[in-house]
């Protein structure tokens, strides 16, 4: 398979994972009732400090409650420790909550496709369009498990359309129309 973005360029899935829930816990600061949770808001990159009764209004999220807790944690190729970890809980504007724990990666709803094209690495959501000169790679389906993503590849010279069932490190299936 060609290296360069050109004509015979086809993309190739590298994987599929959920995508990152908007909101994490990074850590904490201070002591008891004082205790502040450092939040990150991962579309905006903003680094948050919150506790109970904080609004992140641009996520449409409330933290309705934070604690410190005591956690072992297990230190790789040695023995546990007794530390202590933040515990968020949020509720979303629907209703919904979530457990944030720090450490630990909250998972969001969607799927993230990482796909190659080129030498090019990138990762999309469903819909997301990727434009590569002349021609744009737009993602229709992702799918988990098992892990596979469509695309739809259009030249804008001429507005061919073509579309691939990328299957993981796999040169990808052409739908034939």
């Amino acid at each position: 398979m060609a290296e360069l973005i050109g004509p015979t360029t086809a993309p190739v899935l590298l994987g599929v994972r959920q995508e990152d829930y908007p909101l994490q816990l990074a850590g904490f600061m201070g002591e008891g009732a004082q205790a502040l949770g450092i939040f990150e808001n991962r579309r905006s990159g903003e680094t948050l400090l919150l506790r109970a009764g904080g609004h992140v209004a641009s996520l449409g999220l409330e933290v309705t409650d934070f604690k410190v807790v005591p956690e072992i944690v297990a230190l790789p190729e040695s023995m546990s420790v007794r530390g202590m970890r933040a515990v968020a809980t949020v509720r979303e504007t629907g209703g919904r909550t979530l457990e944030l724990r720090e450490g630990i990666t909250a998972p969001g709803t969607g799927l993230v496709a990482r796909i190659r094209v080129g030498a090019s690495l990138h990762e999309l959501s469903e819909g997301a369009t990727l434009p590569q000169g002349a021609i744009s790679y737009r993602v229709t389906k992702i799918q988990l498990a098992p892990a596979s993503v469509d695309v739809t590849k259009e030249s804008t010279g001429d507005g061919t359309l073509e579309q691939y069932h990328l299957l993981p490190h796999a040169l990808p299936d052409l739908k034939q129309p």
